[in-house]
């Protein structure tokens, strides 16, 4: 796990061409052992957990692909104060600016039948000297689940977080055999001279997001495995997108339904498991439109906190498993009890 600095922090979620995360995934050998005996990890690499019961019952794992430390003011907060961010955190005894907060980054993948999907595909490749890899290919591996195994992958938008994994080092598509599932918003979006007039990143940065989504988006095309779909529409049975826009124009989060039991992958609908809970009318910086991703952190918390939903996020804590509660006019995150 590194630090990043605020430039490397707006680089790693997709605001800059070359990639984004920072992953914990290279482990120093043990200090009194051989070399070549690394460090173990703490679990697997990923939680299981079901949606439904029974045979219908949908399979889901989240998959912790990377995690860093990243600055937290003005990346959140920015129409706040440095004062305020610092004091909601300390009030949950996180590190307050300008002391880095820690942000994690989970890939869902779901069975359908024999079908394997997943739900964005972390970091990918990186540079070697730019901290090493996702871990989503190797955690598969350790499922036995091949990069060709996996039929179908919902993208909920074009952040190089979300969809470096796409590609192999060598530039090519890692998922030879997926169909991919992007909505038509945000495809048009990143393709026809993509507006980011509403951010307030320089244009350094604006540019990198830009190129980085678009060079994916060219790629994907060239395979004739892109699926452009709408803002409701269901991607295989009990499977279905819906678009929220906010975070890009064409976020899209993705729901699955199983004998009366619904499940959400919120994506980047919400990032901060006390920030963007406790303080939705927070600007985020790597929002599009920070207004309105506002207000869509706003409504899609409190639609999800009435229905008790059962939901994931990308950003939370891993697995990002978890529930939302209202509670004086703003939100708890509350996170499932592990059961192994």
């Amino acid at each position: 796990m590194q630090t990043l600095s605020r430039r490397s922090a707006l680089s790693m979620f997709g605001l800059a061409a070359a990639a984004t995360a920072l992953p914990a995934g290279r482990h120093a050998a043990l200090a009194n052992g051989p070399a070549s005996n690394p460090e173990p990890k703490q679990g697997a690499g990923f939680y299981k957990f079901k949606i439904g019961s029974g045979a219908s019952a949908v399979e889901c794992y989240s998959i912790g692909d990377a995690q860093a430390r990243i600055p937290s003011y003005p990346l959140w907060g920015e129409n706040a104060s440095e004062a305020e961010v610092g004091s909601l955190l300390d009030s949950y005894y996180i590190p307050k600016p300008p002391e880095p907060i820690h942000v994690h980054f989970n890939v869902l993948v779901f069975k359908v039948g024999s079908e394997v999907w997943l739900v964005d595909t972390g970091n990918g490749p990186r540079t070697p000297d730019a901290g090493g890899d996702g871990m989503l290919l190797g955690t598969l591996a350790s499922m036995g689940i091949s990069p060709e195994d996996v039929g179908g992958i919902i993208i909920t938008h074009m952040h190089g977080d979300h969809i470096d994994g796409l590609l192999t080092r060598e530039g090519a598509i890692a998922f030879p055999k997926a169909k991919f599932f992007l909505n038509k918003t945000e495809r048009d979006f990143w393709k026809d001279n993509p507006d980011l007039s509403k951010t307030t990143l320089d244009a350094g940065w604006k540019q990198g997001m830009i190129t980085n989504a678009q060079k994916v988006l060219g790629l994907l095309e060239k395979t004739n495995r892109l699926e452009i779909v709408g803002d409701t529409d269901e991607i295989t049975t009990g499977v279905r997108v819906r678009k929220t826009g906010g975070h890009t124009k064409g976020h899209q989060t993705v729901e699955i339904e199983r004998a009366g039991r619904k499940f959400v992958m919120l994506a980047d609908a919400v990032h901060h498991y006390v920030m963007s809970f406790r303080k939705p009318e927070w600007h985020v910086k790597f929002d599009y439109d920070a207004e309105e991703g506002a207000k869509t952190r706003r409504r899609v918390l409190e639609q999800i906190a009435s229905e008790r939903t059962l939901v994931m996020c990308y950003h939370t804590p891993w697995p990002g498993v978890g529930q939302v509660r209202a509670r004086d006019g703003a939100f708890d995150w509350l996170p499932v009890t592990w059961e192994w």
